[in-house]
């Protein structure tokens, strides 16, 4: 089964979003981001995997430079909406190096109906004021 079947896609994850991220349009390219008056979003998503995680990355240079949100779609569950800020302060706190790629991991996982991340040694960050379900 591909990703997309596994997990809301752009388009329904956009809907969710409130209103301050509308009116947005589509950048050109390859990657899957959007243009909205709260800045450039960039579009994610991930399935339950048996781990019990929904598990992707971001880049730390396009979150300094270029991206200002990342639009996480957690399988058919819902949307996170990850500002530049939660993103740099977890990882300043939690990650001391990166991928190959300049990347960091986001691991979240659910626990009594709230959604955290999962850093290293075990810290985690409560994502739910974040959380967007989809109904």
């Amino acid at each position: 089964m591909s990703k997309t079947a596994n997990a809301l896609s752009l388009e329904q994850s956009i809907n969710l979003l409130p209103k301050d991220f509308h009116p947005y349009s589509r950048v050109q390219g390859r990657k899957k981001i959007i243009k909205t008056p709260k800045g450039i979003v960039a579009f994610r998503q991930s399935s339950l995997l048996a781990c019990g995680q929904w598990k992707t990355s971001y880049n730390e240079d396009d979150i300094r430079t270029e991206i200002d949100y990342i639009l996480y779609a957690l399988g058919h569950d819902g949307i996170l909406a990850l500002s530049r800020d939660i993103l740099l302060s977890f990882e300043s706190k939690n990650y001391k190096g990166r991928w190959a790629n300049n990347g960091y991991p986001i691991h979240v996982f659910k626990e009594d109906g709230r959604y955290f991340w999962q850093g290293m040694n075990g810290n985690t960050k409560d994502l739910t004021e974040y959380f967007i379900p989809f109904e």
